[in-house]
């Protein structure tokens, strides 16, 4: 028998395993945009870039950050917080180098 207040190992063992994939996710969440922001930094091409796509992901971001912050997890808040940042900076360097002619 387990006192309460106490978890039984394989339930610790399963919430151990399910932070570990939480907190996975969200650091490959944060870094997703890092290569593509890497290049596009470089090459100044963003012709390939959909302005809606970027704005959905933009409000997708956003929502999730109202989530976590609602909730108060502030990991997600963190990750979602960089996301849109990342997202915004996109949407930037498509607005600044957009039909704009790069001489090779």
């Amino acid at each position: 028998m387990y006192k309460q207040g106490r978890e039984r190992p394989v339930e610790s063992q399963k919430m151990r395993i399910t932070e570990a994939l939480l907190v996975t996710s969200l650091v490959c969440s944060g870094l997703i945009n890092i290569p593509q922001l890497y290049k596009t930094w470089h090459t100044h091409d963003v012709e390939s870039f959909s302005v809606y796509t970027i704005m959905l992901r933009i409000t997708n971001c956003l929502c999730w950050v109202i989530y976590a912050s609602l909730m108060q997890e502030w990991i997600i808040l963190s990750t979602s917080g960089m996301n849109v940042v990342s997202e915004l900076t996109l949407l930037v360097m498509k607005w600044m180098w957009w039909k704009r002619v790069v001489v090779k």
